[in-house]
């Protein structure tokens, strides 16, 4: 009944019955029933943390067995002992008890005995950091087993292997052992039975394979996984095994095996799906769409995002709902990121990005919604939905207004001034330059905290040393992730562009030269690359061609492979005409096609002025416009010019030509 108690964690109440039994022995006089029931109790007792009282019992025991000249109880009560030392930190004892335990259990041949003496002896090597020692150690004590013929120890002792070679960085052999265990445990599966709680080989193999990941050897983890999943299935633990498959999966698909990562992960859910497990459908799900985008198969990506979507957002365990709704926004607007870096799609980022919307937006969070409304509202300028864009910047910076985050307040109003720049009317370009001056403005005020914050904080760490030198570098790394002069700089350039693009050529030669200096004098690649040809183009137009050429020439100096600036380069000293980087030109569209195989609509536009036909294609202009589209449709074009000539940066269907 004591025994029944334990296992039932009961153990206030077994200690009492234990203890009964103890005196009932006693009265009969039996010692050796004594001796073996005080044993019970120093296990109880250690198992409460009553460590004092433990060693007290053990010990009293093993005065018994002596007395009764009992060496196999002897051994038992010392491997108690041996135990309690060890969790009292009494390293050393504990080492020479746990030599007891095994030299009495040779001398009376018990190699059980002798196993057990080892096992901890080595546990106790390996917790003293002597590791070679304690790897000696487990291997006798295998060796002691097989001989034997005790499978299950033999698993136990190789485990415990693992775990000393996992440590001291010898995944290699660690990973051979971890397959022997394999092999003993699907040899001996109907009597196998899984190893004590604190002997973790699932854990263990987990490790190996994300050692062996992340040094690059997939091969390697492959076998570490495919070893958990054989472990699983020794287990008959479907829920092991799917988790076995997934973690398969994703080492597949980075090895970009993407066929046998997809069927790997059909199936997981076909497994989940078996034994009810929506949670691991869902990730089994997510695996099948990350690799269906990797293939670039979005029917079938479409199809599978609606369905793990679906399960997640039913799938709503008591333990922290909040956190999976979160994460699945999160998931949500990953996607949407995606297809707007692909330019693909725009149409189903829209959507993917209002759902995330819609569930931040639900939680409550705050951080996470500003996060996507800007993906978002990338994705509608993208789209040309200037009023809608307009409509998120709006919500966007109210949101950071409330947060008291200024580097997005700066960002936004430059997002937004671009976006008002875009739509018709005096009203929206007066807009549009007012929110460019605030990010410009506001962009200042941060970029001048960070110097005067740096100085002060360099102050104080040549006063107060050390410490606030640490806070200093964690000063530094803060603000580096968002660079407050490129910001400038971008903002100076998109300001310059729409000046330019209203015919203020003066006023947008002076935003182009500020925007200009501060990528010089960062080496901004990018923002010499994107500013120099606006300029240029603008300085020409006045007139000043040798004052284009020195920009061009400065802007050399930063970036001298940039074949774009080489070749404006060449434009501007032979007096040739200087194209305007974005022009706006009318025109009809002369064809337009279906490339099956990059999935994609394009075409070309002839324009009205007799220049160069304009290459356009879906993904780079939106799928909503581009289904408008047939041959001789009338279009406005803002044109870019690429290295292949001129294509379309965006496209505006028009009731008739302008004059």
């Amino acid at each position: 009944m004591a025994s029944v108690l334990q296992q039932q964690g009961k153990l206030d109440e077994a200690l009492v019955t234990f203890q009964h039994v103890v005196e009932i022995e006693q009265g009969l006089d039996n010692q050796g029933q004594v001796a073996i029931t005080l044993n019970r109790i120093g296990g109880i007792l250690q198992q409460q943390g009553k460590l004092d009282k433990a060693l007290a019992t053990f010990k009293r025991s093993i005065e018994i067995s002596k007395a009764l000249d009992d060496q196999r109880s002897v051994a038992i009560g010392l491997n108690g002992l041996a135990g309690v030392l060890q969790q009292q930190g009494k390293l050393d004892e504990a080492v020479v008890t746990f030599h007891s335990v095994v030299e009495i259990s040779k001398a009376i041949d018990d190699q059980r005995s002798v196993a057990i003496g080892l096992n901890g002896l080595a546990g106790v090597l390996q917790q003293q950091g002597k590791f070679d020692e304690a790897i000696a150690t487990f291997k006798r004590r295998v060796e002691v087993s097989q001989a034997i013929d005790d499978q299950q120890q033999v698993v136990i002792g190789l485990t415990c292997l693992v775990g000393v070679l996992q440590q001291q960085g010898k995944l290699d052999e660690a990973l051979n052992t971890c397959e022997s265990i394999v092999e003993i445990a699907i040899r001996i599966a109907d009597s196998y039975k899984e190893p004590d709680d604190q002997v973790d080989l699932f854990g263990m193999l987990r490790g190996l394979r994300g050692s062996f990941q992340k040094k690059g050897k997939l091969y390697k983890a492959i076998r570490a996984t495919e070893c958990f999943i054989k472990l699983s299935q020794v287990h008959k633990d479907k829920q092991t095994t799917a988790l076995g498959y997934s973690l398969l999966g994703n080492i597949l698909q980075q090895q970009s095996k993407l066929d046998e990562a997809l069927a790997t992960f059909q199936r997981v859910v076909e497994i989940s799906k078996a034994i009810d497990d929506q949670r691991q459908v869902g990730f089994g799900l997510s695996g099948l769409v990350s690799v269906l985008q990797q293939q670039g198969r979005f029917d079938e990506f479409f199809s599978i995002l609606e369905q793990s979507i679906r399960i997640k957002e039913k799938y709503n365990p008591s333990e922290n709902p909040k956190a999976l709704q979160l994460q699945l926004s999160i998931e949500l607007r990953q996607q949407g990121e995606f297809f707007l870096e692909q330019k693909k799609y725009l149409d189903k980022a829209e959507q993917i990005l209002q759902r995330s919307q819609g569930i931040c937006e639900d939680l409550g969070e705050s951080h996470t919604l500003l996060t996507t409304l800007h993906i978002l509202s990338k994705v509608l300028k993208q789209r040309q939905k200037w009023h809608e864009s307009e409509r998120i910047l709006r919500r966007s910076y109210d949101l950071s207004v409330e947060l008291e985050d200024h580097v997005g307040k700066a960002i936004i109003l430059n997002s937004l001034g671009q976006v008002l720049s875009k739509q018709e009317g005096e009203e929206k370009f007066k807009l549009a330059l007012m929110n460019f001056r605030a990010s410009i403005q506001l962009g200042e005020e941060i970029n001048n905290q960070t110097h005067l914050g740096t100085y002060h904080f360099c102050t104080l760490a040549l006063l107060r040393g050390a410490e606030t030198l640490a806070m200093l570098l964690l000063w530094v790394k803060l603000f580096l992730k968002w660079d407050a002069l490129t910001h400038l700089a971008q903002v100076y350039t998109a300001m310059g562009q729409a000046l330019l693009q209203h015919e203020d050529t003066n006023e947008a030669v002076i935003k182009l030269i500020q925007g200009f200096k501060i990528n010089e004098n960062l080496s901004n690649l990018s923002g010499i690359d994107k500013v120099t040809p606006h300029l240029t183009y603008a300085l020409v137009k006045l007139g000043r061609r040798d004052e284009a050429l020195v920009y061009c020439q400065r802007a050399l100096a930063v970036a001298p492979k940039n074949k774009n600036l080489q070749e404006l380069y060449d434009t501007i000293s032979s007096s040739q005409p200087i194209v305007n980087p974005d022009p706006l030109k009318q025109g009809s569209v002369k064809s337009i096609g279906y490339n099956r195989q990059q999935g994609c609509h394009w075409g070309y536009i002839t324009p009205n002025d007799g220049s160069d036909d304009i290459y356009f294609r879906e993904g780079f202009i939106d799928s909503e416009c581009i289904s408008q589209l047939k041959k001789g449709t009338l279009v406005e074009v803002e044109v870019r010019k690429t290295q292949k000539g001129l294509c379309a940066k965006s496209i505006r269907l028009i009731d008739g030509f302008d004059s």
